[in-house]
């Protein structure tokens, strides 16, 4: 009797984590892939955080300024949903801002640089 019963609780629990693992509950990351389309090079970009708990700016530093047509992928720890924003700085000292939007765990969102300010392009 105990051993059907074992099976079974074994069966459920790998069906959970399995289930949560593809829910993006075990991914406690998000990702925002930022391209540049402007002409100018962006030599530094912050991204704004804040959610219930708080805010939170990480700064992006980039080895070699990010030249027009180049991406840059960044992955950031986010304990629950919130709201992002971005703001790059060209090697001219002009900066442009935009929202990425609302972020949760496993979110991936694409944005791109311009002129005139930062687009989100896909959202997941």
């Amino acid at each position: 009797m105990k051993a059907p019963m074992l099976l079974v609780l074994g069966i459920a629990f790998i069906f959970g984590a399995l289930t949560s693992s593809i829910g993006g509950w075990w991914h406690p990351y998000a990702t925002v892939l930022i391209k540049n389309v402007d002409q100018r090079s962006v030599t530094k970009i912050e991204v704004n955080f804040q959610n219930t708990e708080g805010k939170g700016v990480m700064d992006l530093y980039l080895n070699e300024p990010l030249k027009s047509g180049q991406q840059v992928d960044f992955h950031f720890y986010v304990e629950s949903e919130g709201a992002v924003s971005i703001k790059a700085h060209f090697a001219d000292s002009e900066t442009v801002e935009g929202i990425a939007g609302y972020v949760e765990l496993g979110d991936k969102k694409s944005v791109e640089i311009h002129n005139d300010g930062i687009r989100l392009t896909r959202r997941n």
